[in-house]
């Protein structure tokens, strides 16, 4: 097990002060990643006391989510930029960040899509991966929490074939209170968070964990119709189709609907369920049961009828004797 104390600056070893000589991975809006062969360093910039909190809150969770398919936490500490910072960037950007040094992968699901769209992989491969998915948030949802935000971007692999869910960001605890601002990925959110998000003025969000049952299914979708998924140019393969049919029905029902907010939720619910009509009748979905199976348990518009647990997820992902 690691220890994920808060060391200062100054103890930990030159190559982790000597950041700057590593390689770049990704840059969020406020957070920077780099790595080498080793590990993976997480700058994020302390603005203010929400996000030292939310910054805080994703550590511990990592250290509370320790299992073999979550990225690791090695060490956190804070870095001082000050020095680094010229005159017009101290204007607008925190001179202090936050570091965590994570376990380090190579490559996140989304950049592996793009290269199966030009290749034949088998779908059992693609199952196996998504075994180690649902045992880890099977882990979260054991220990009461609940990502938010599960997508290709969040899932990454290490090049032992191990797959390594991360970025916790958004992870709440199940009984909390949910925060409408924190909206997750377009495409990823199941249909009850999409009517939270829409109705916020009502007061708490009411979801549970069967939001990343959804976000689950459709990671799944992205990962059988890769091609789909390429095409979407940034969104879910369903998204994509979501959107075609969304477009239908609102002209459709353009005059029936009248612009009401409770019809536009019913018009959202029917391109959702003629959308997942599609993703179930596509050649890659249909010539694979299991495949078939494991959508039809994730991808159900009313999450009382969802699928309430990733253990029998991983159990149907499992190579059929």
């Amino acid at each position: 097990m690691y220890a994920a104390t808060l060391y200062p600056h100054e103890q930990l070893s030159p190559s982790h002060r000597q950041h700057r000589a590593l390689k770049a991975a990704r840059h969020g809006g406020h957070h920077d990643v780099w790595h080498d062969e080793s590990f993976a360093l997480k700058f994020i910039d302390i603005e203010d006391v929400s996000t030292a909190t939310q910054s805080a809150m994703e550590s511990l969770r990592l250290v509370r989510c320790e299992h073999p398919n979550i990225v690791g936490l090695r060490e956190l500490f804070f870095h001082s930029r000050d020095s680094e910072l010229t005159a017009s960037e101290r204007s607008w950007k925190s001179p202090l960040q936050l570091c965590m040094v994570l376990e380090r992968c190579h490559g996140d699901l989304r950049d592996t899509l793009r290269q199966w769209a030009e290749q034949d992989v088998g779908q059992a491969t693609k199952l196996a991966l998504f075994s180690q998915m649902c045992s880890a948030v099977q882990h979260m949802h054991g220990r009461g929490l609940i990502h938010r935000d599960l997508k290709p971007d969040n899932i990454f692999l290490h090049n032992n074939g191990s797959v390594k869910v991360g970025d916790l960001g958004l992870a709440t605890r199940e009984e909390s209170e949910k925060d409408h601002e924190q909206e997750g990925t377009p495409g990823y959110i199941a249909p009850e968070w999409w009517k939270c998000i829409a109705e916020r003025f009502v007061g708490i969000a009411d979801y549970n964990h069967a939001v990343d049952v959804w976000a689950l299914g459709q990671i799944l979708v992205d990962m059988s119709c890769a091609s789909l998924f390429v095409a979407s140019d940034g969104g879910s393969a369903a998204y994509h189709l979501l959107v075609q049919v969304d477009e239908v029905l609102t002209v459709d029902g353009e005059e029936e609907d009248g612009g009401d907010s409770g019809d536009s939720a019913f018009a959202f619910m029917r391109a959702e369920e003629a959308a997942l009509a599609a993703v179930l009748e596509a050649d890659s979905v249909k010539a694979c049961r299991q495949t078939s199976t494991i959508l039809r348990q994730c991808l159900v518009v009313d999450p009382q009828r969802r699928c309430d647990s990733c253990k029998k997820l991983e159990h149907l992902a499992a190579p059929s004797q």
